[in-house]
C-alpha cells in the first residue's frame, strides 16, 4: 500500500477507536463483489454495541479492485442474536474517493441500506454474508461480500 493509503487507514482506524465504546466490539475482514462496473472489494469492518440493545454501530472502510478509489462508510445495525445467527439490516452513509485529502468536491457520498447475517462459530469467532444496495446521487451499485469476525 503507499503511503496515502496507509494515512487514510491510520487516520481511520484512530477515530473508530476514540468514537466507538468497547461495548460488544466486533472486528473483521470482508472481501466481495460489487457491480456497476462489476469489482472485487476487500476491507476491514468494525462495530461496535449502542446505547439501546440490538442496535450496533458500524465503520468500514474498502478498496474497490484495481481502480484505487476507496470507500468509508458508517451505519446502525439492527442487529438481533438468535442462537448461532444473527441476522440484520443496517442503514448508513459514506463517501468513495480515490485519495484521502480535506478537498471534499472530490468525494463522491451515498447512502446505503443492506440486510445480512452473522453465523457463530464459536463464541468469539462468526462468518458474515450480505446484500447492500448503495445510493450515489447519479447510480446505484450493488454489494454481496462476506467476512470472517471477531466479538469482544
Amino acid at each position: 500500500m503507499n503511503s496515502n493509503t496507509w494515512k487514510t487507514v491510520l487516520c481511520f482506524v484512530c477515530i473508530s477507536v476514540c468514537s466507538l465504546s468497547l461495548h460488544s466490539f466486533e472486528l473483521g475482514l470482508i472481501a466481495g463483489s460489487e457491480s456497476n462496473p462489476s469489482e472485487t472489494v476487500y476491507g476491514f469492518s468494525m462495530g461496535s454495541g449502542f446505547l439501546v440493545p440490538l442496535v450496533k454501530l458500524e465503520i468500514e472502510g474498502v478498496k474497490l479492485g484495481d481502480s484505487g478509489y476507496k470507500m468509508l462508510s458508517g451505519g446502525i445495525k439492527f442487529r438481533p442474536r438468535l442462537g448461532i445467527f444473527s441476522p440484520y439490516a443496517i442503514v448508513g452513509a459514506g463517501s468513495e474517493f480515490e485519495s484521502f485529502s480535506f478537498k471534499f468536491s472530490q468525494y463522491n457520498n451515498f447512502t446505503f441500506f443492506g440486510i445480512g447475517t452473522h453465523v457463530h462459530l464459536m463464541y468469539l469467532i462468526s462468518l458474515r454474508g450480505d446484500i447492500r444496495f448503495y445510493n450515489y446521487p447519479d447510480y446505484n451499485r450493488t454489494r454481496f461480500s462476506a467476512g470472517i469476525f471477531i466479538h469482544l
